[in-house]
């Protein structure tokens, strides 16, 4: 009978022991079941969509968060856009906060909401062109340092007020940071392919020798327009380039997708469709100075000449025109980059792998390069004129 006793209480003890145990695993499972340690529900959090990051009095920066209303995220098609409080009308709000840095900025937005500011959806990152290059530079590194945040999300210049830029509502779509992601995610719907991600910013931004290019964003017609390019020198805007240059420097850069031009040849004007460019650089250093060389090569279609026109003679006169064009157009943007000291194209990287020592003397090596580019044009389609 004492056996008996023994061996039911050591069973009761093994089953506590065991539910003890049961508990435990559960309490250490629950955070992972739920999907992370802070889960909260999304109508308890601000998704912000894009980033809108501008100077303030003082030296401070004033950032805005563009966040979707309820109505924008269910049905994409609500009316009207802009700042305020997330009305029934709007698709978009806007939550501003201002401070000495980004994160303290952030951090004063929060104090105008009663939900979580999330940032790991953001689209893109629009920075004014007013900027300062230490205010710039210390967005930039904040942002590389966010660990939640996306480094996919895009980034950009505004070249109207970025507050306006945000609470713009395009036609094609309701959600205005939604455009983004069919304009640059679509290398191949553009003349040219403008998009730059934060992540290749980030890269730039400490690589030696590296400068940095951003797409501009203004707010003109129907839609957003992005045609031109900001170039940079360091953390500085140094120029922003016309829709031509920034089509040459997309040339320079391999970057055009459908670009378009007209020649004169001796049969007339003549309409040429550049459908891809590939090119390959040479830098070499002789008798002191830096030479580069970029050698393009453009496969193109013929899509507006005179019917009956098209012969071998023709062909090899819109080639030669298209070369003189690309080469001449490129050329001048070449030396516009390299007076203001900005080197998009990265030439400094493989000058000091292979000449360390002339890294402390860069700008002034660059600035006296020897500059040179050759193009040739292949007409792969003449369109229905055969």
């Amino acid at each position: 009978m004492r056996h008996i006793r023994w061996w039911r209480s050591w069973n009761r003890r093994a089953a506590w022991q065991r539910r003890v145990l049961a508990l435990a695993a559960l309490a250490a499972l629950s955070p992972t079941l739920a999907g992370c340690w802070d889960n909260r529900p999304v109508d308890a959090r601000d998704l912000v969509l894009a980033i809108g990051v501008s100077p303030a009095p003082h030296n401070d920066v004033t950032v805005s968060l563009a966040v979707p209303t309820s109505a924008g995220l269910i049905s994409g098609t609500s009316p009207g856009s802009g700042a305020g409080g997330g009305s029934s009308g709007q698709s978009t709000y806007l939550l501003q906060g201002t401070g000495p840095d980004l994160g303290a900025a952030i951090a004063m937005a929060q104090a105008y909401t009663n939900k979580d500011i999330y940032l790991g959806q953001t689209q893109l990152v629009l920075f004014s062109h007013r900027l300062d290059a230490t205010q710039f530079g210390h967005a930039v590194s904040w942002l590389a340092r966010l660990g939640p945040f996306d480094k996919t999300a895009y980034a950009a210049v505004a070249e109207a007020p970025v507050a306006k830029t945000l609470g713009y509502q395009p036609v094609s779509t309701r959600i205005g940071p939604m455009y983004f992601l069919t304009l640059f995610s679509c290398t191949h719907c553009q003349t040219a392919n403008l998009a730059r991600t934060l992540w290749s910013l980030e890269m730039r931004t400490v690589s030696p020798g590296m400068s940095i290019w951003l797409p501009a964003i203004d707010t003109r017609g129907p839609n957003f327009v992005v045609r031109r390019v900001v170039v940079f020198r360091g953390n500085t805007a140094v120029a922003t380039l016309s829709p031509s240059q920034t089509l040459a420097l997309c040339y320079l850069m391999a970057a055009t997708s459908k670009a378009t031009l007209s020649v004169s040849t001796p049969a007339g004007r003549v309409g040429v469709r550049a459908v891809r460019a590939s090119r390959f650089n040479s830098v070499t250093w002789s008798h002191g100075r830096l030479h580069v060389h970029v050698t393009i090569s453009v496969m193109a279609a013929i899509d507006q000449l005179a019917e009956g026109a098209v012969n071998p003679a023709i062909v090899l006169d819109v080639e030669d025109a298209v070369s003189r064009r690309i080469a001449r157009q490129t050329t001048k943007v070449m030396a516009l980059l390299q007076r203001r000291g900005s080197d998009p194209e990265a030439y400094g990287p493989s000058v000091f792998w292979n000449w360390p020592a002339l890294r402390p003397h860069w700008l002034a090596i660059y600035r006296r390069a020897v500059l040179s580019v050759s193009v040739s044009t292949v007409i792969h389609n003449v369109g229905d004129s055969t």
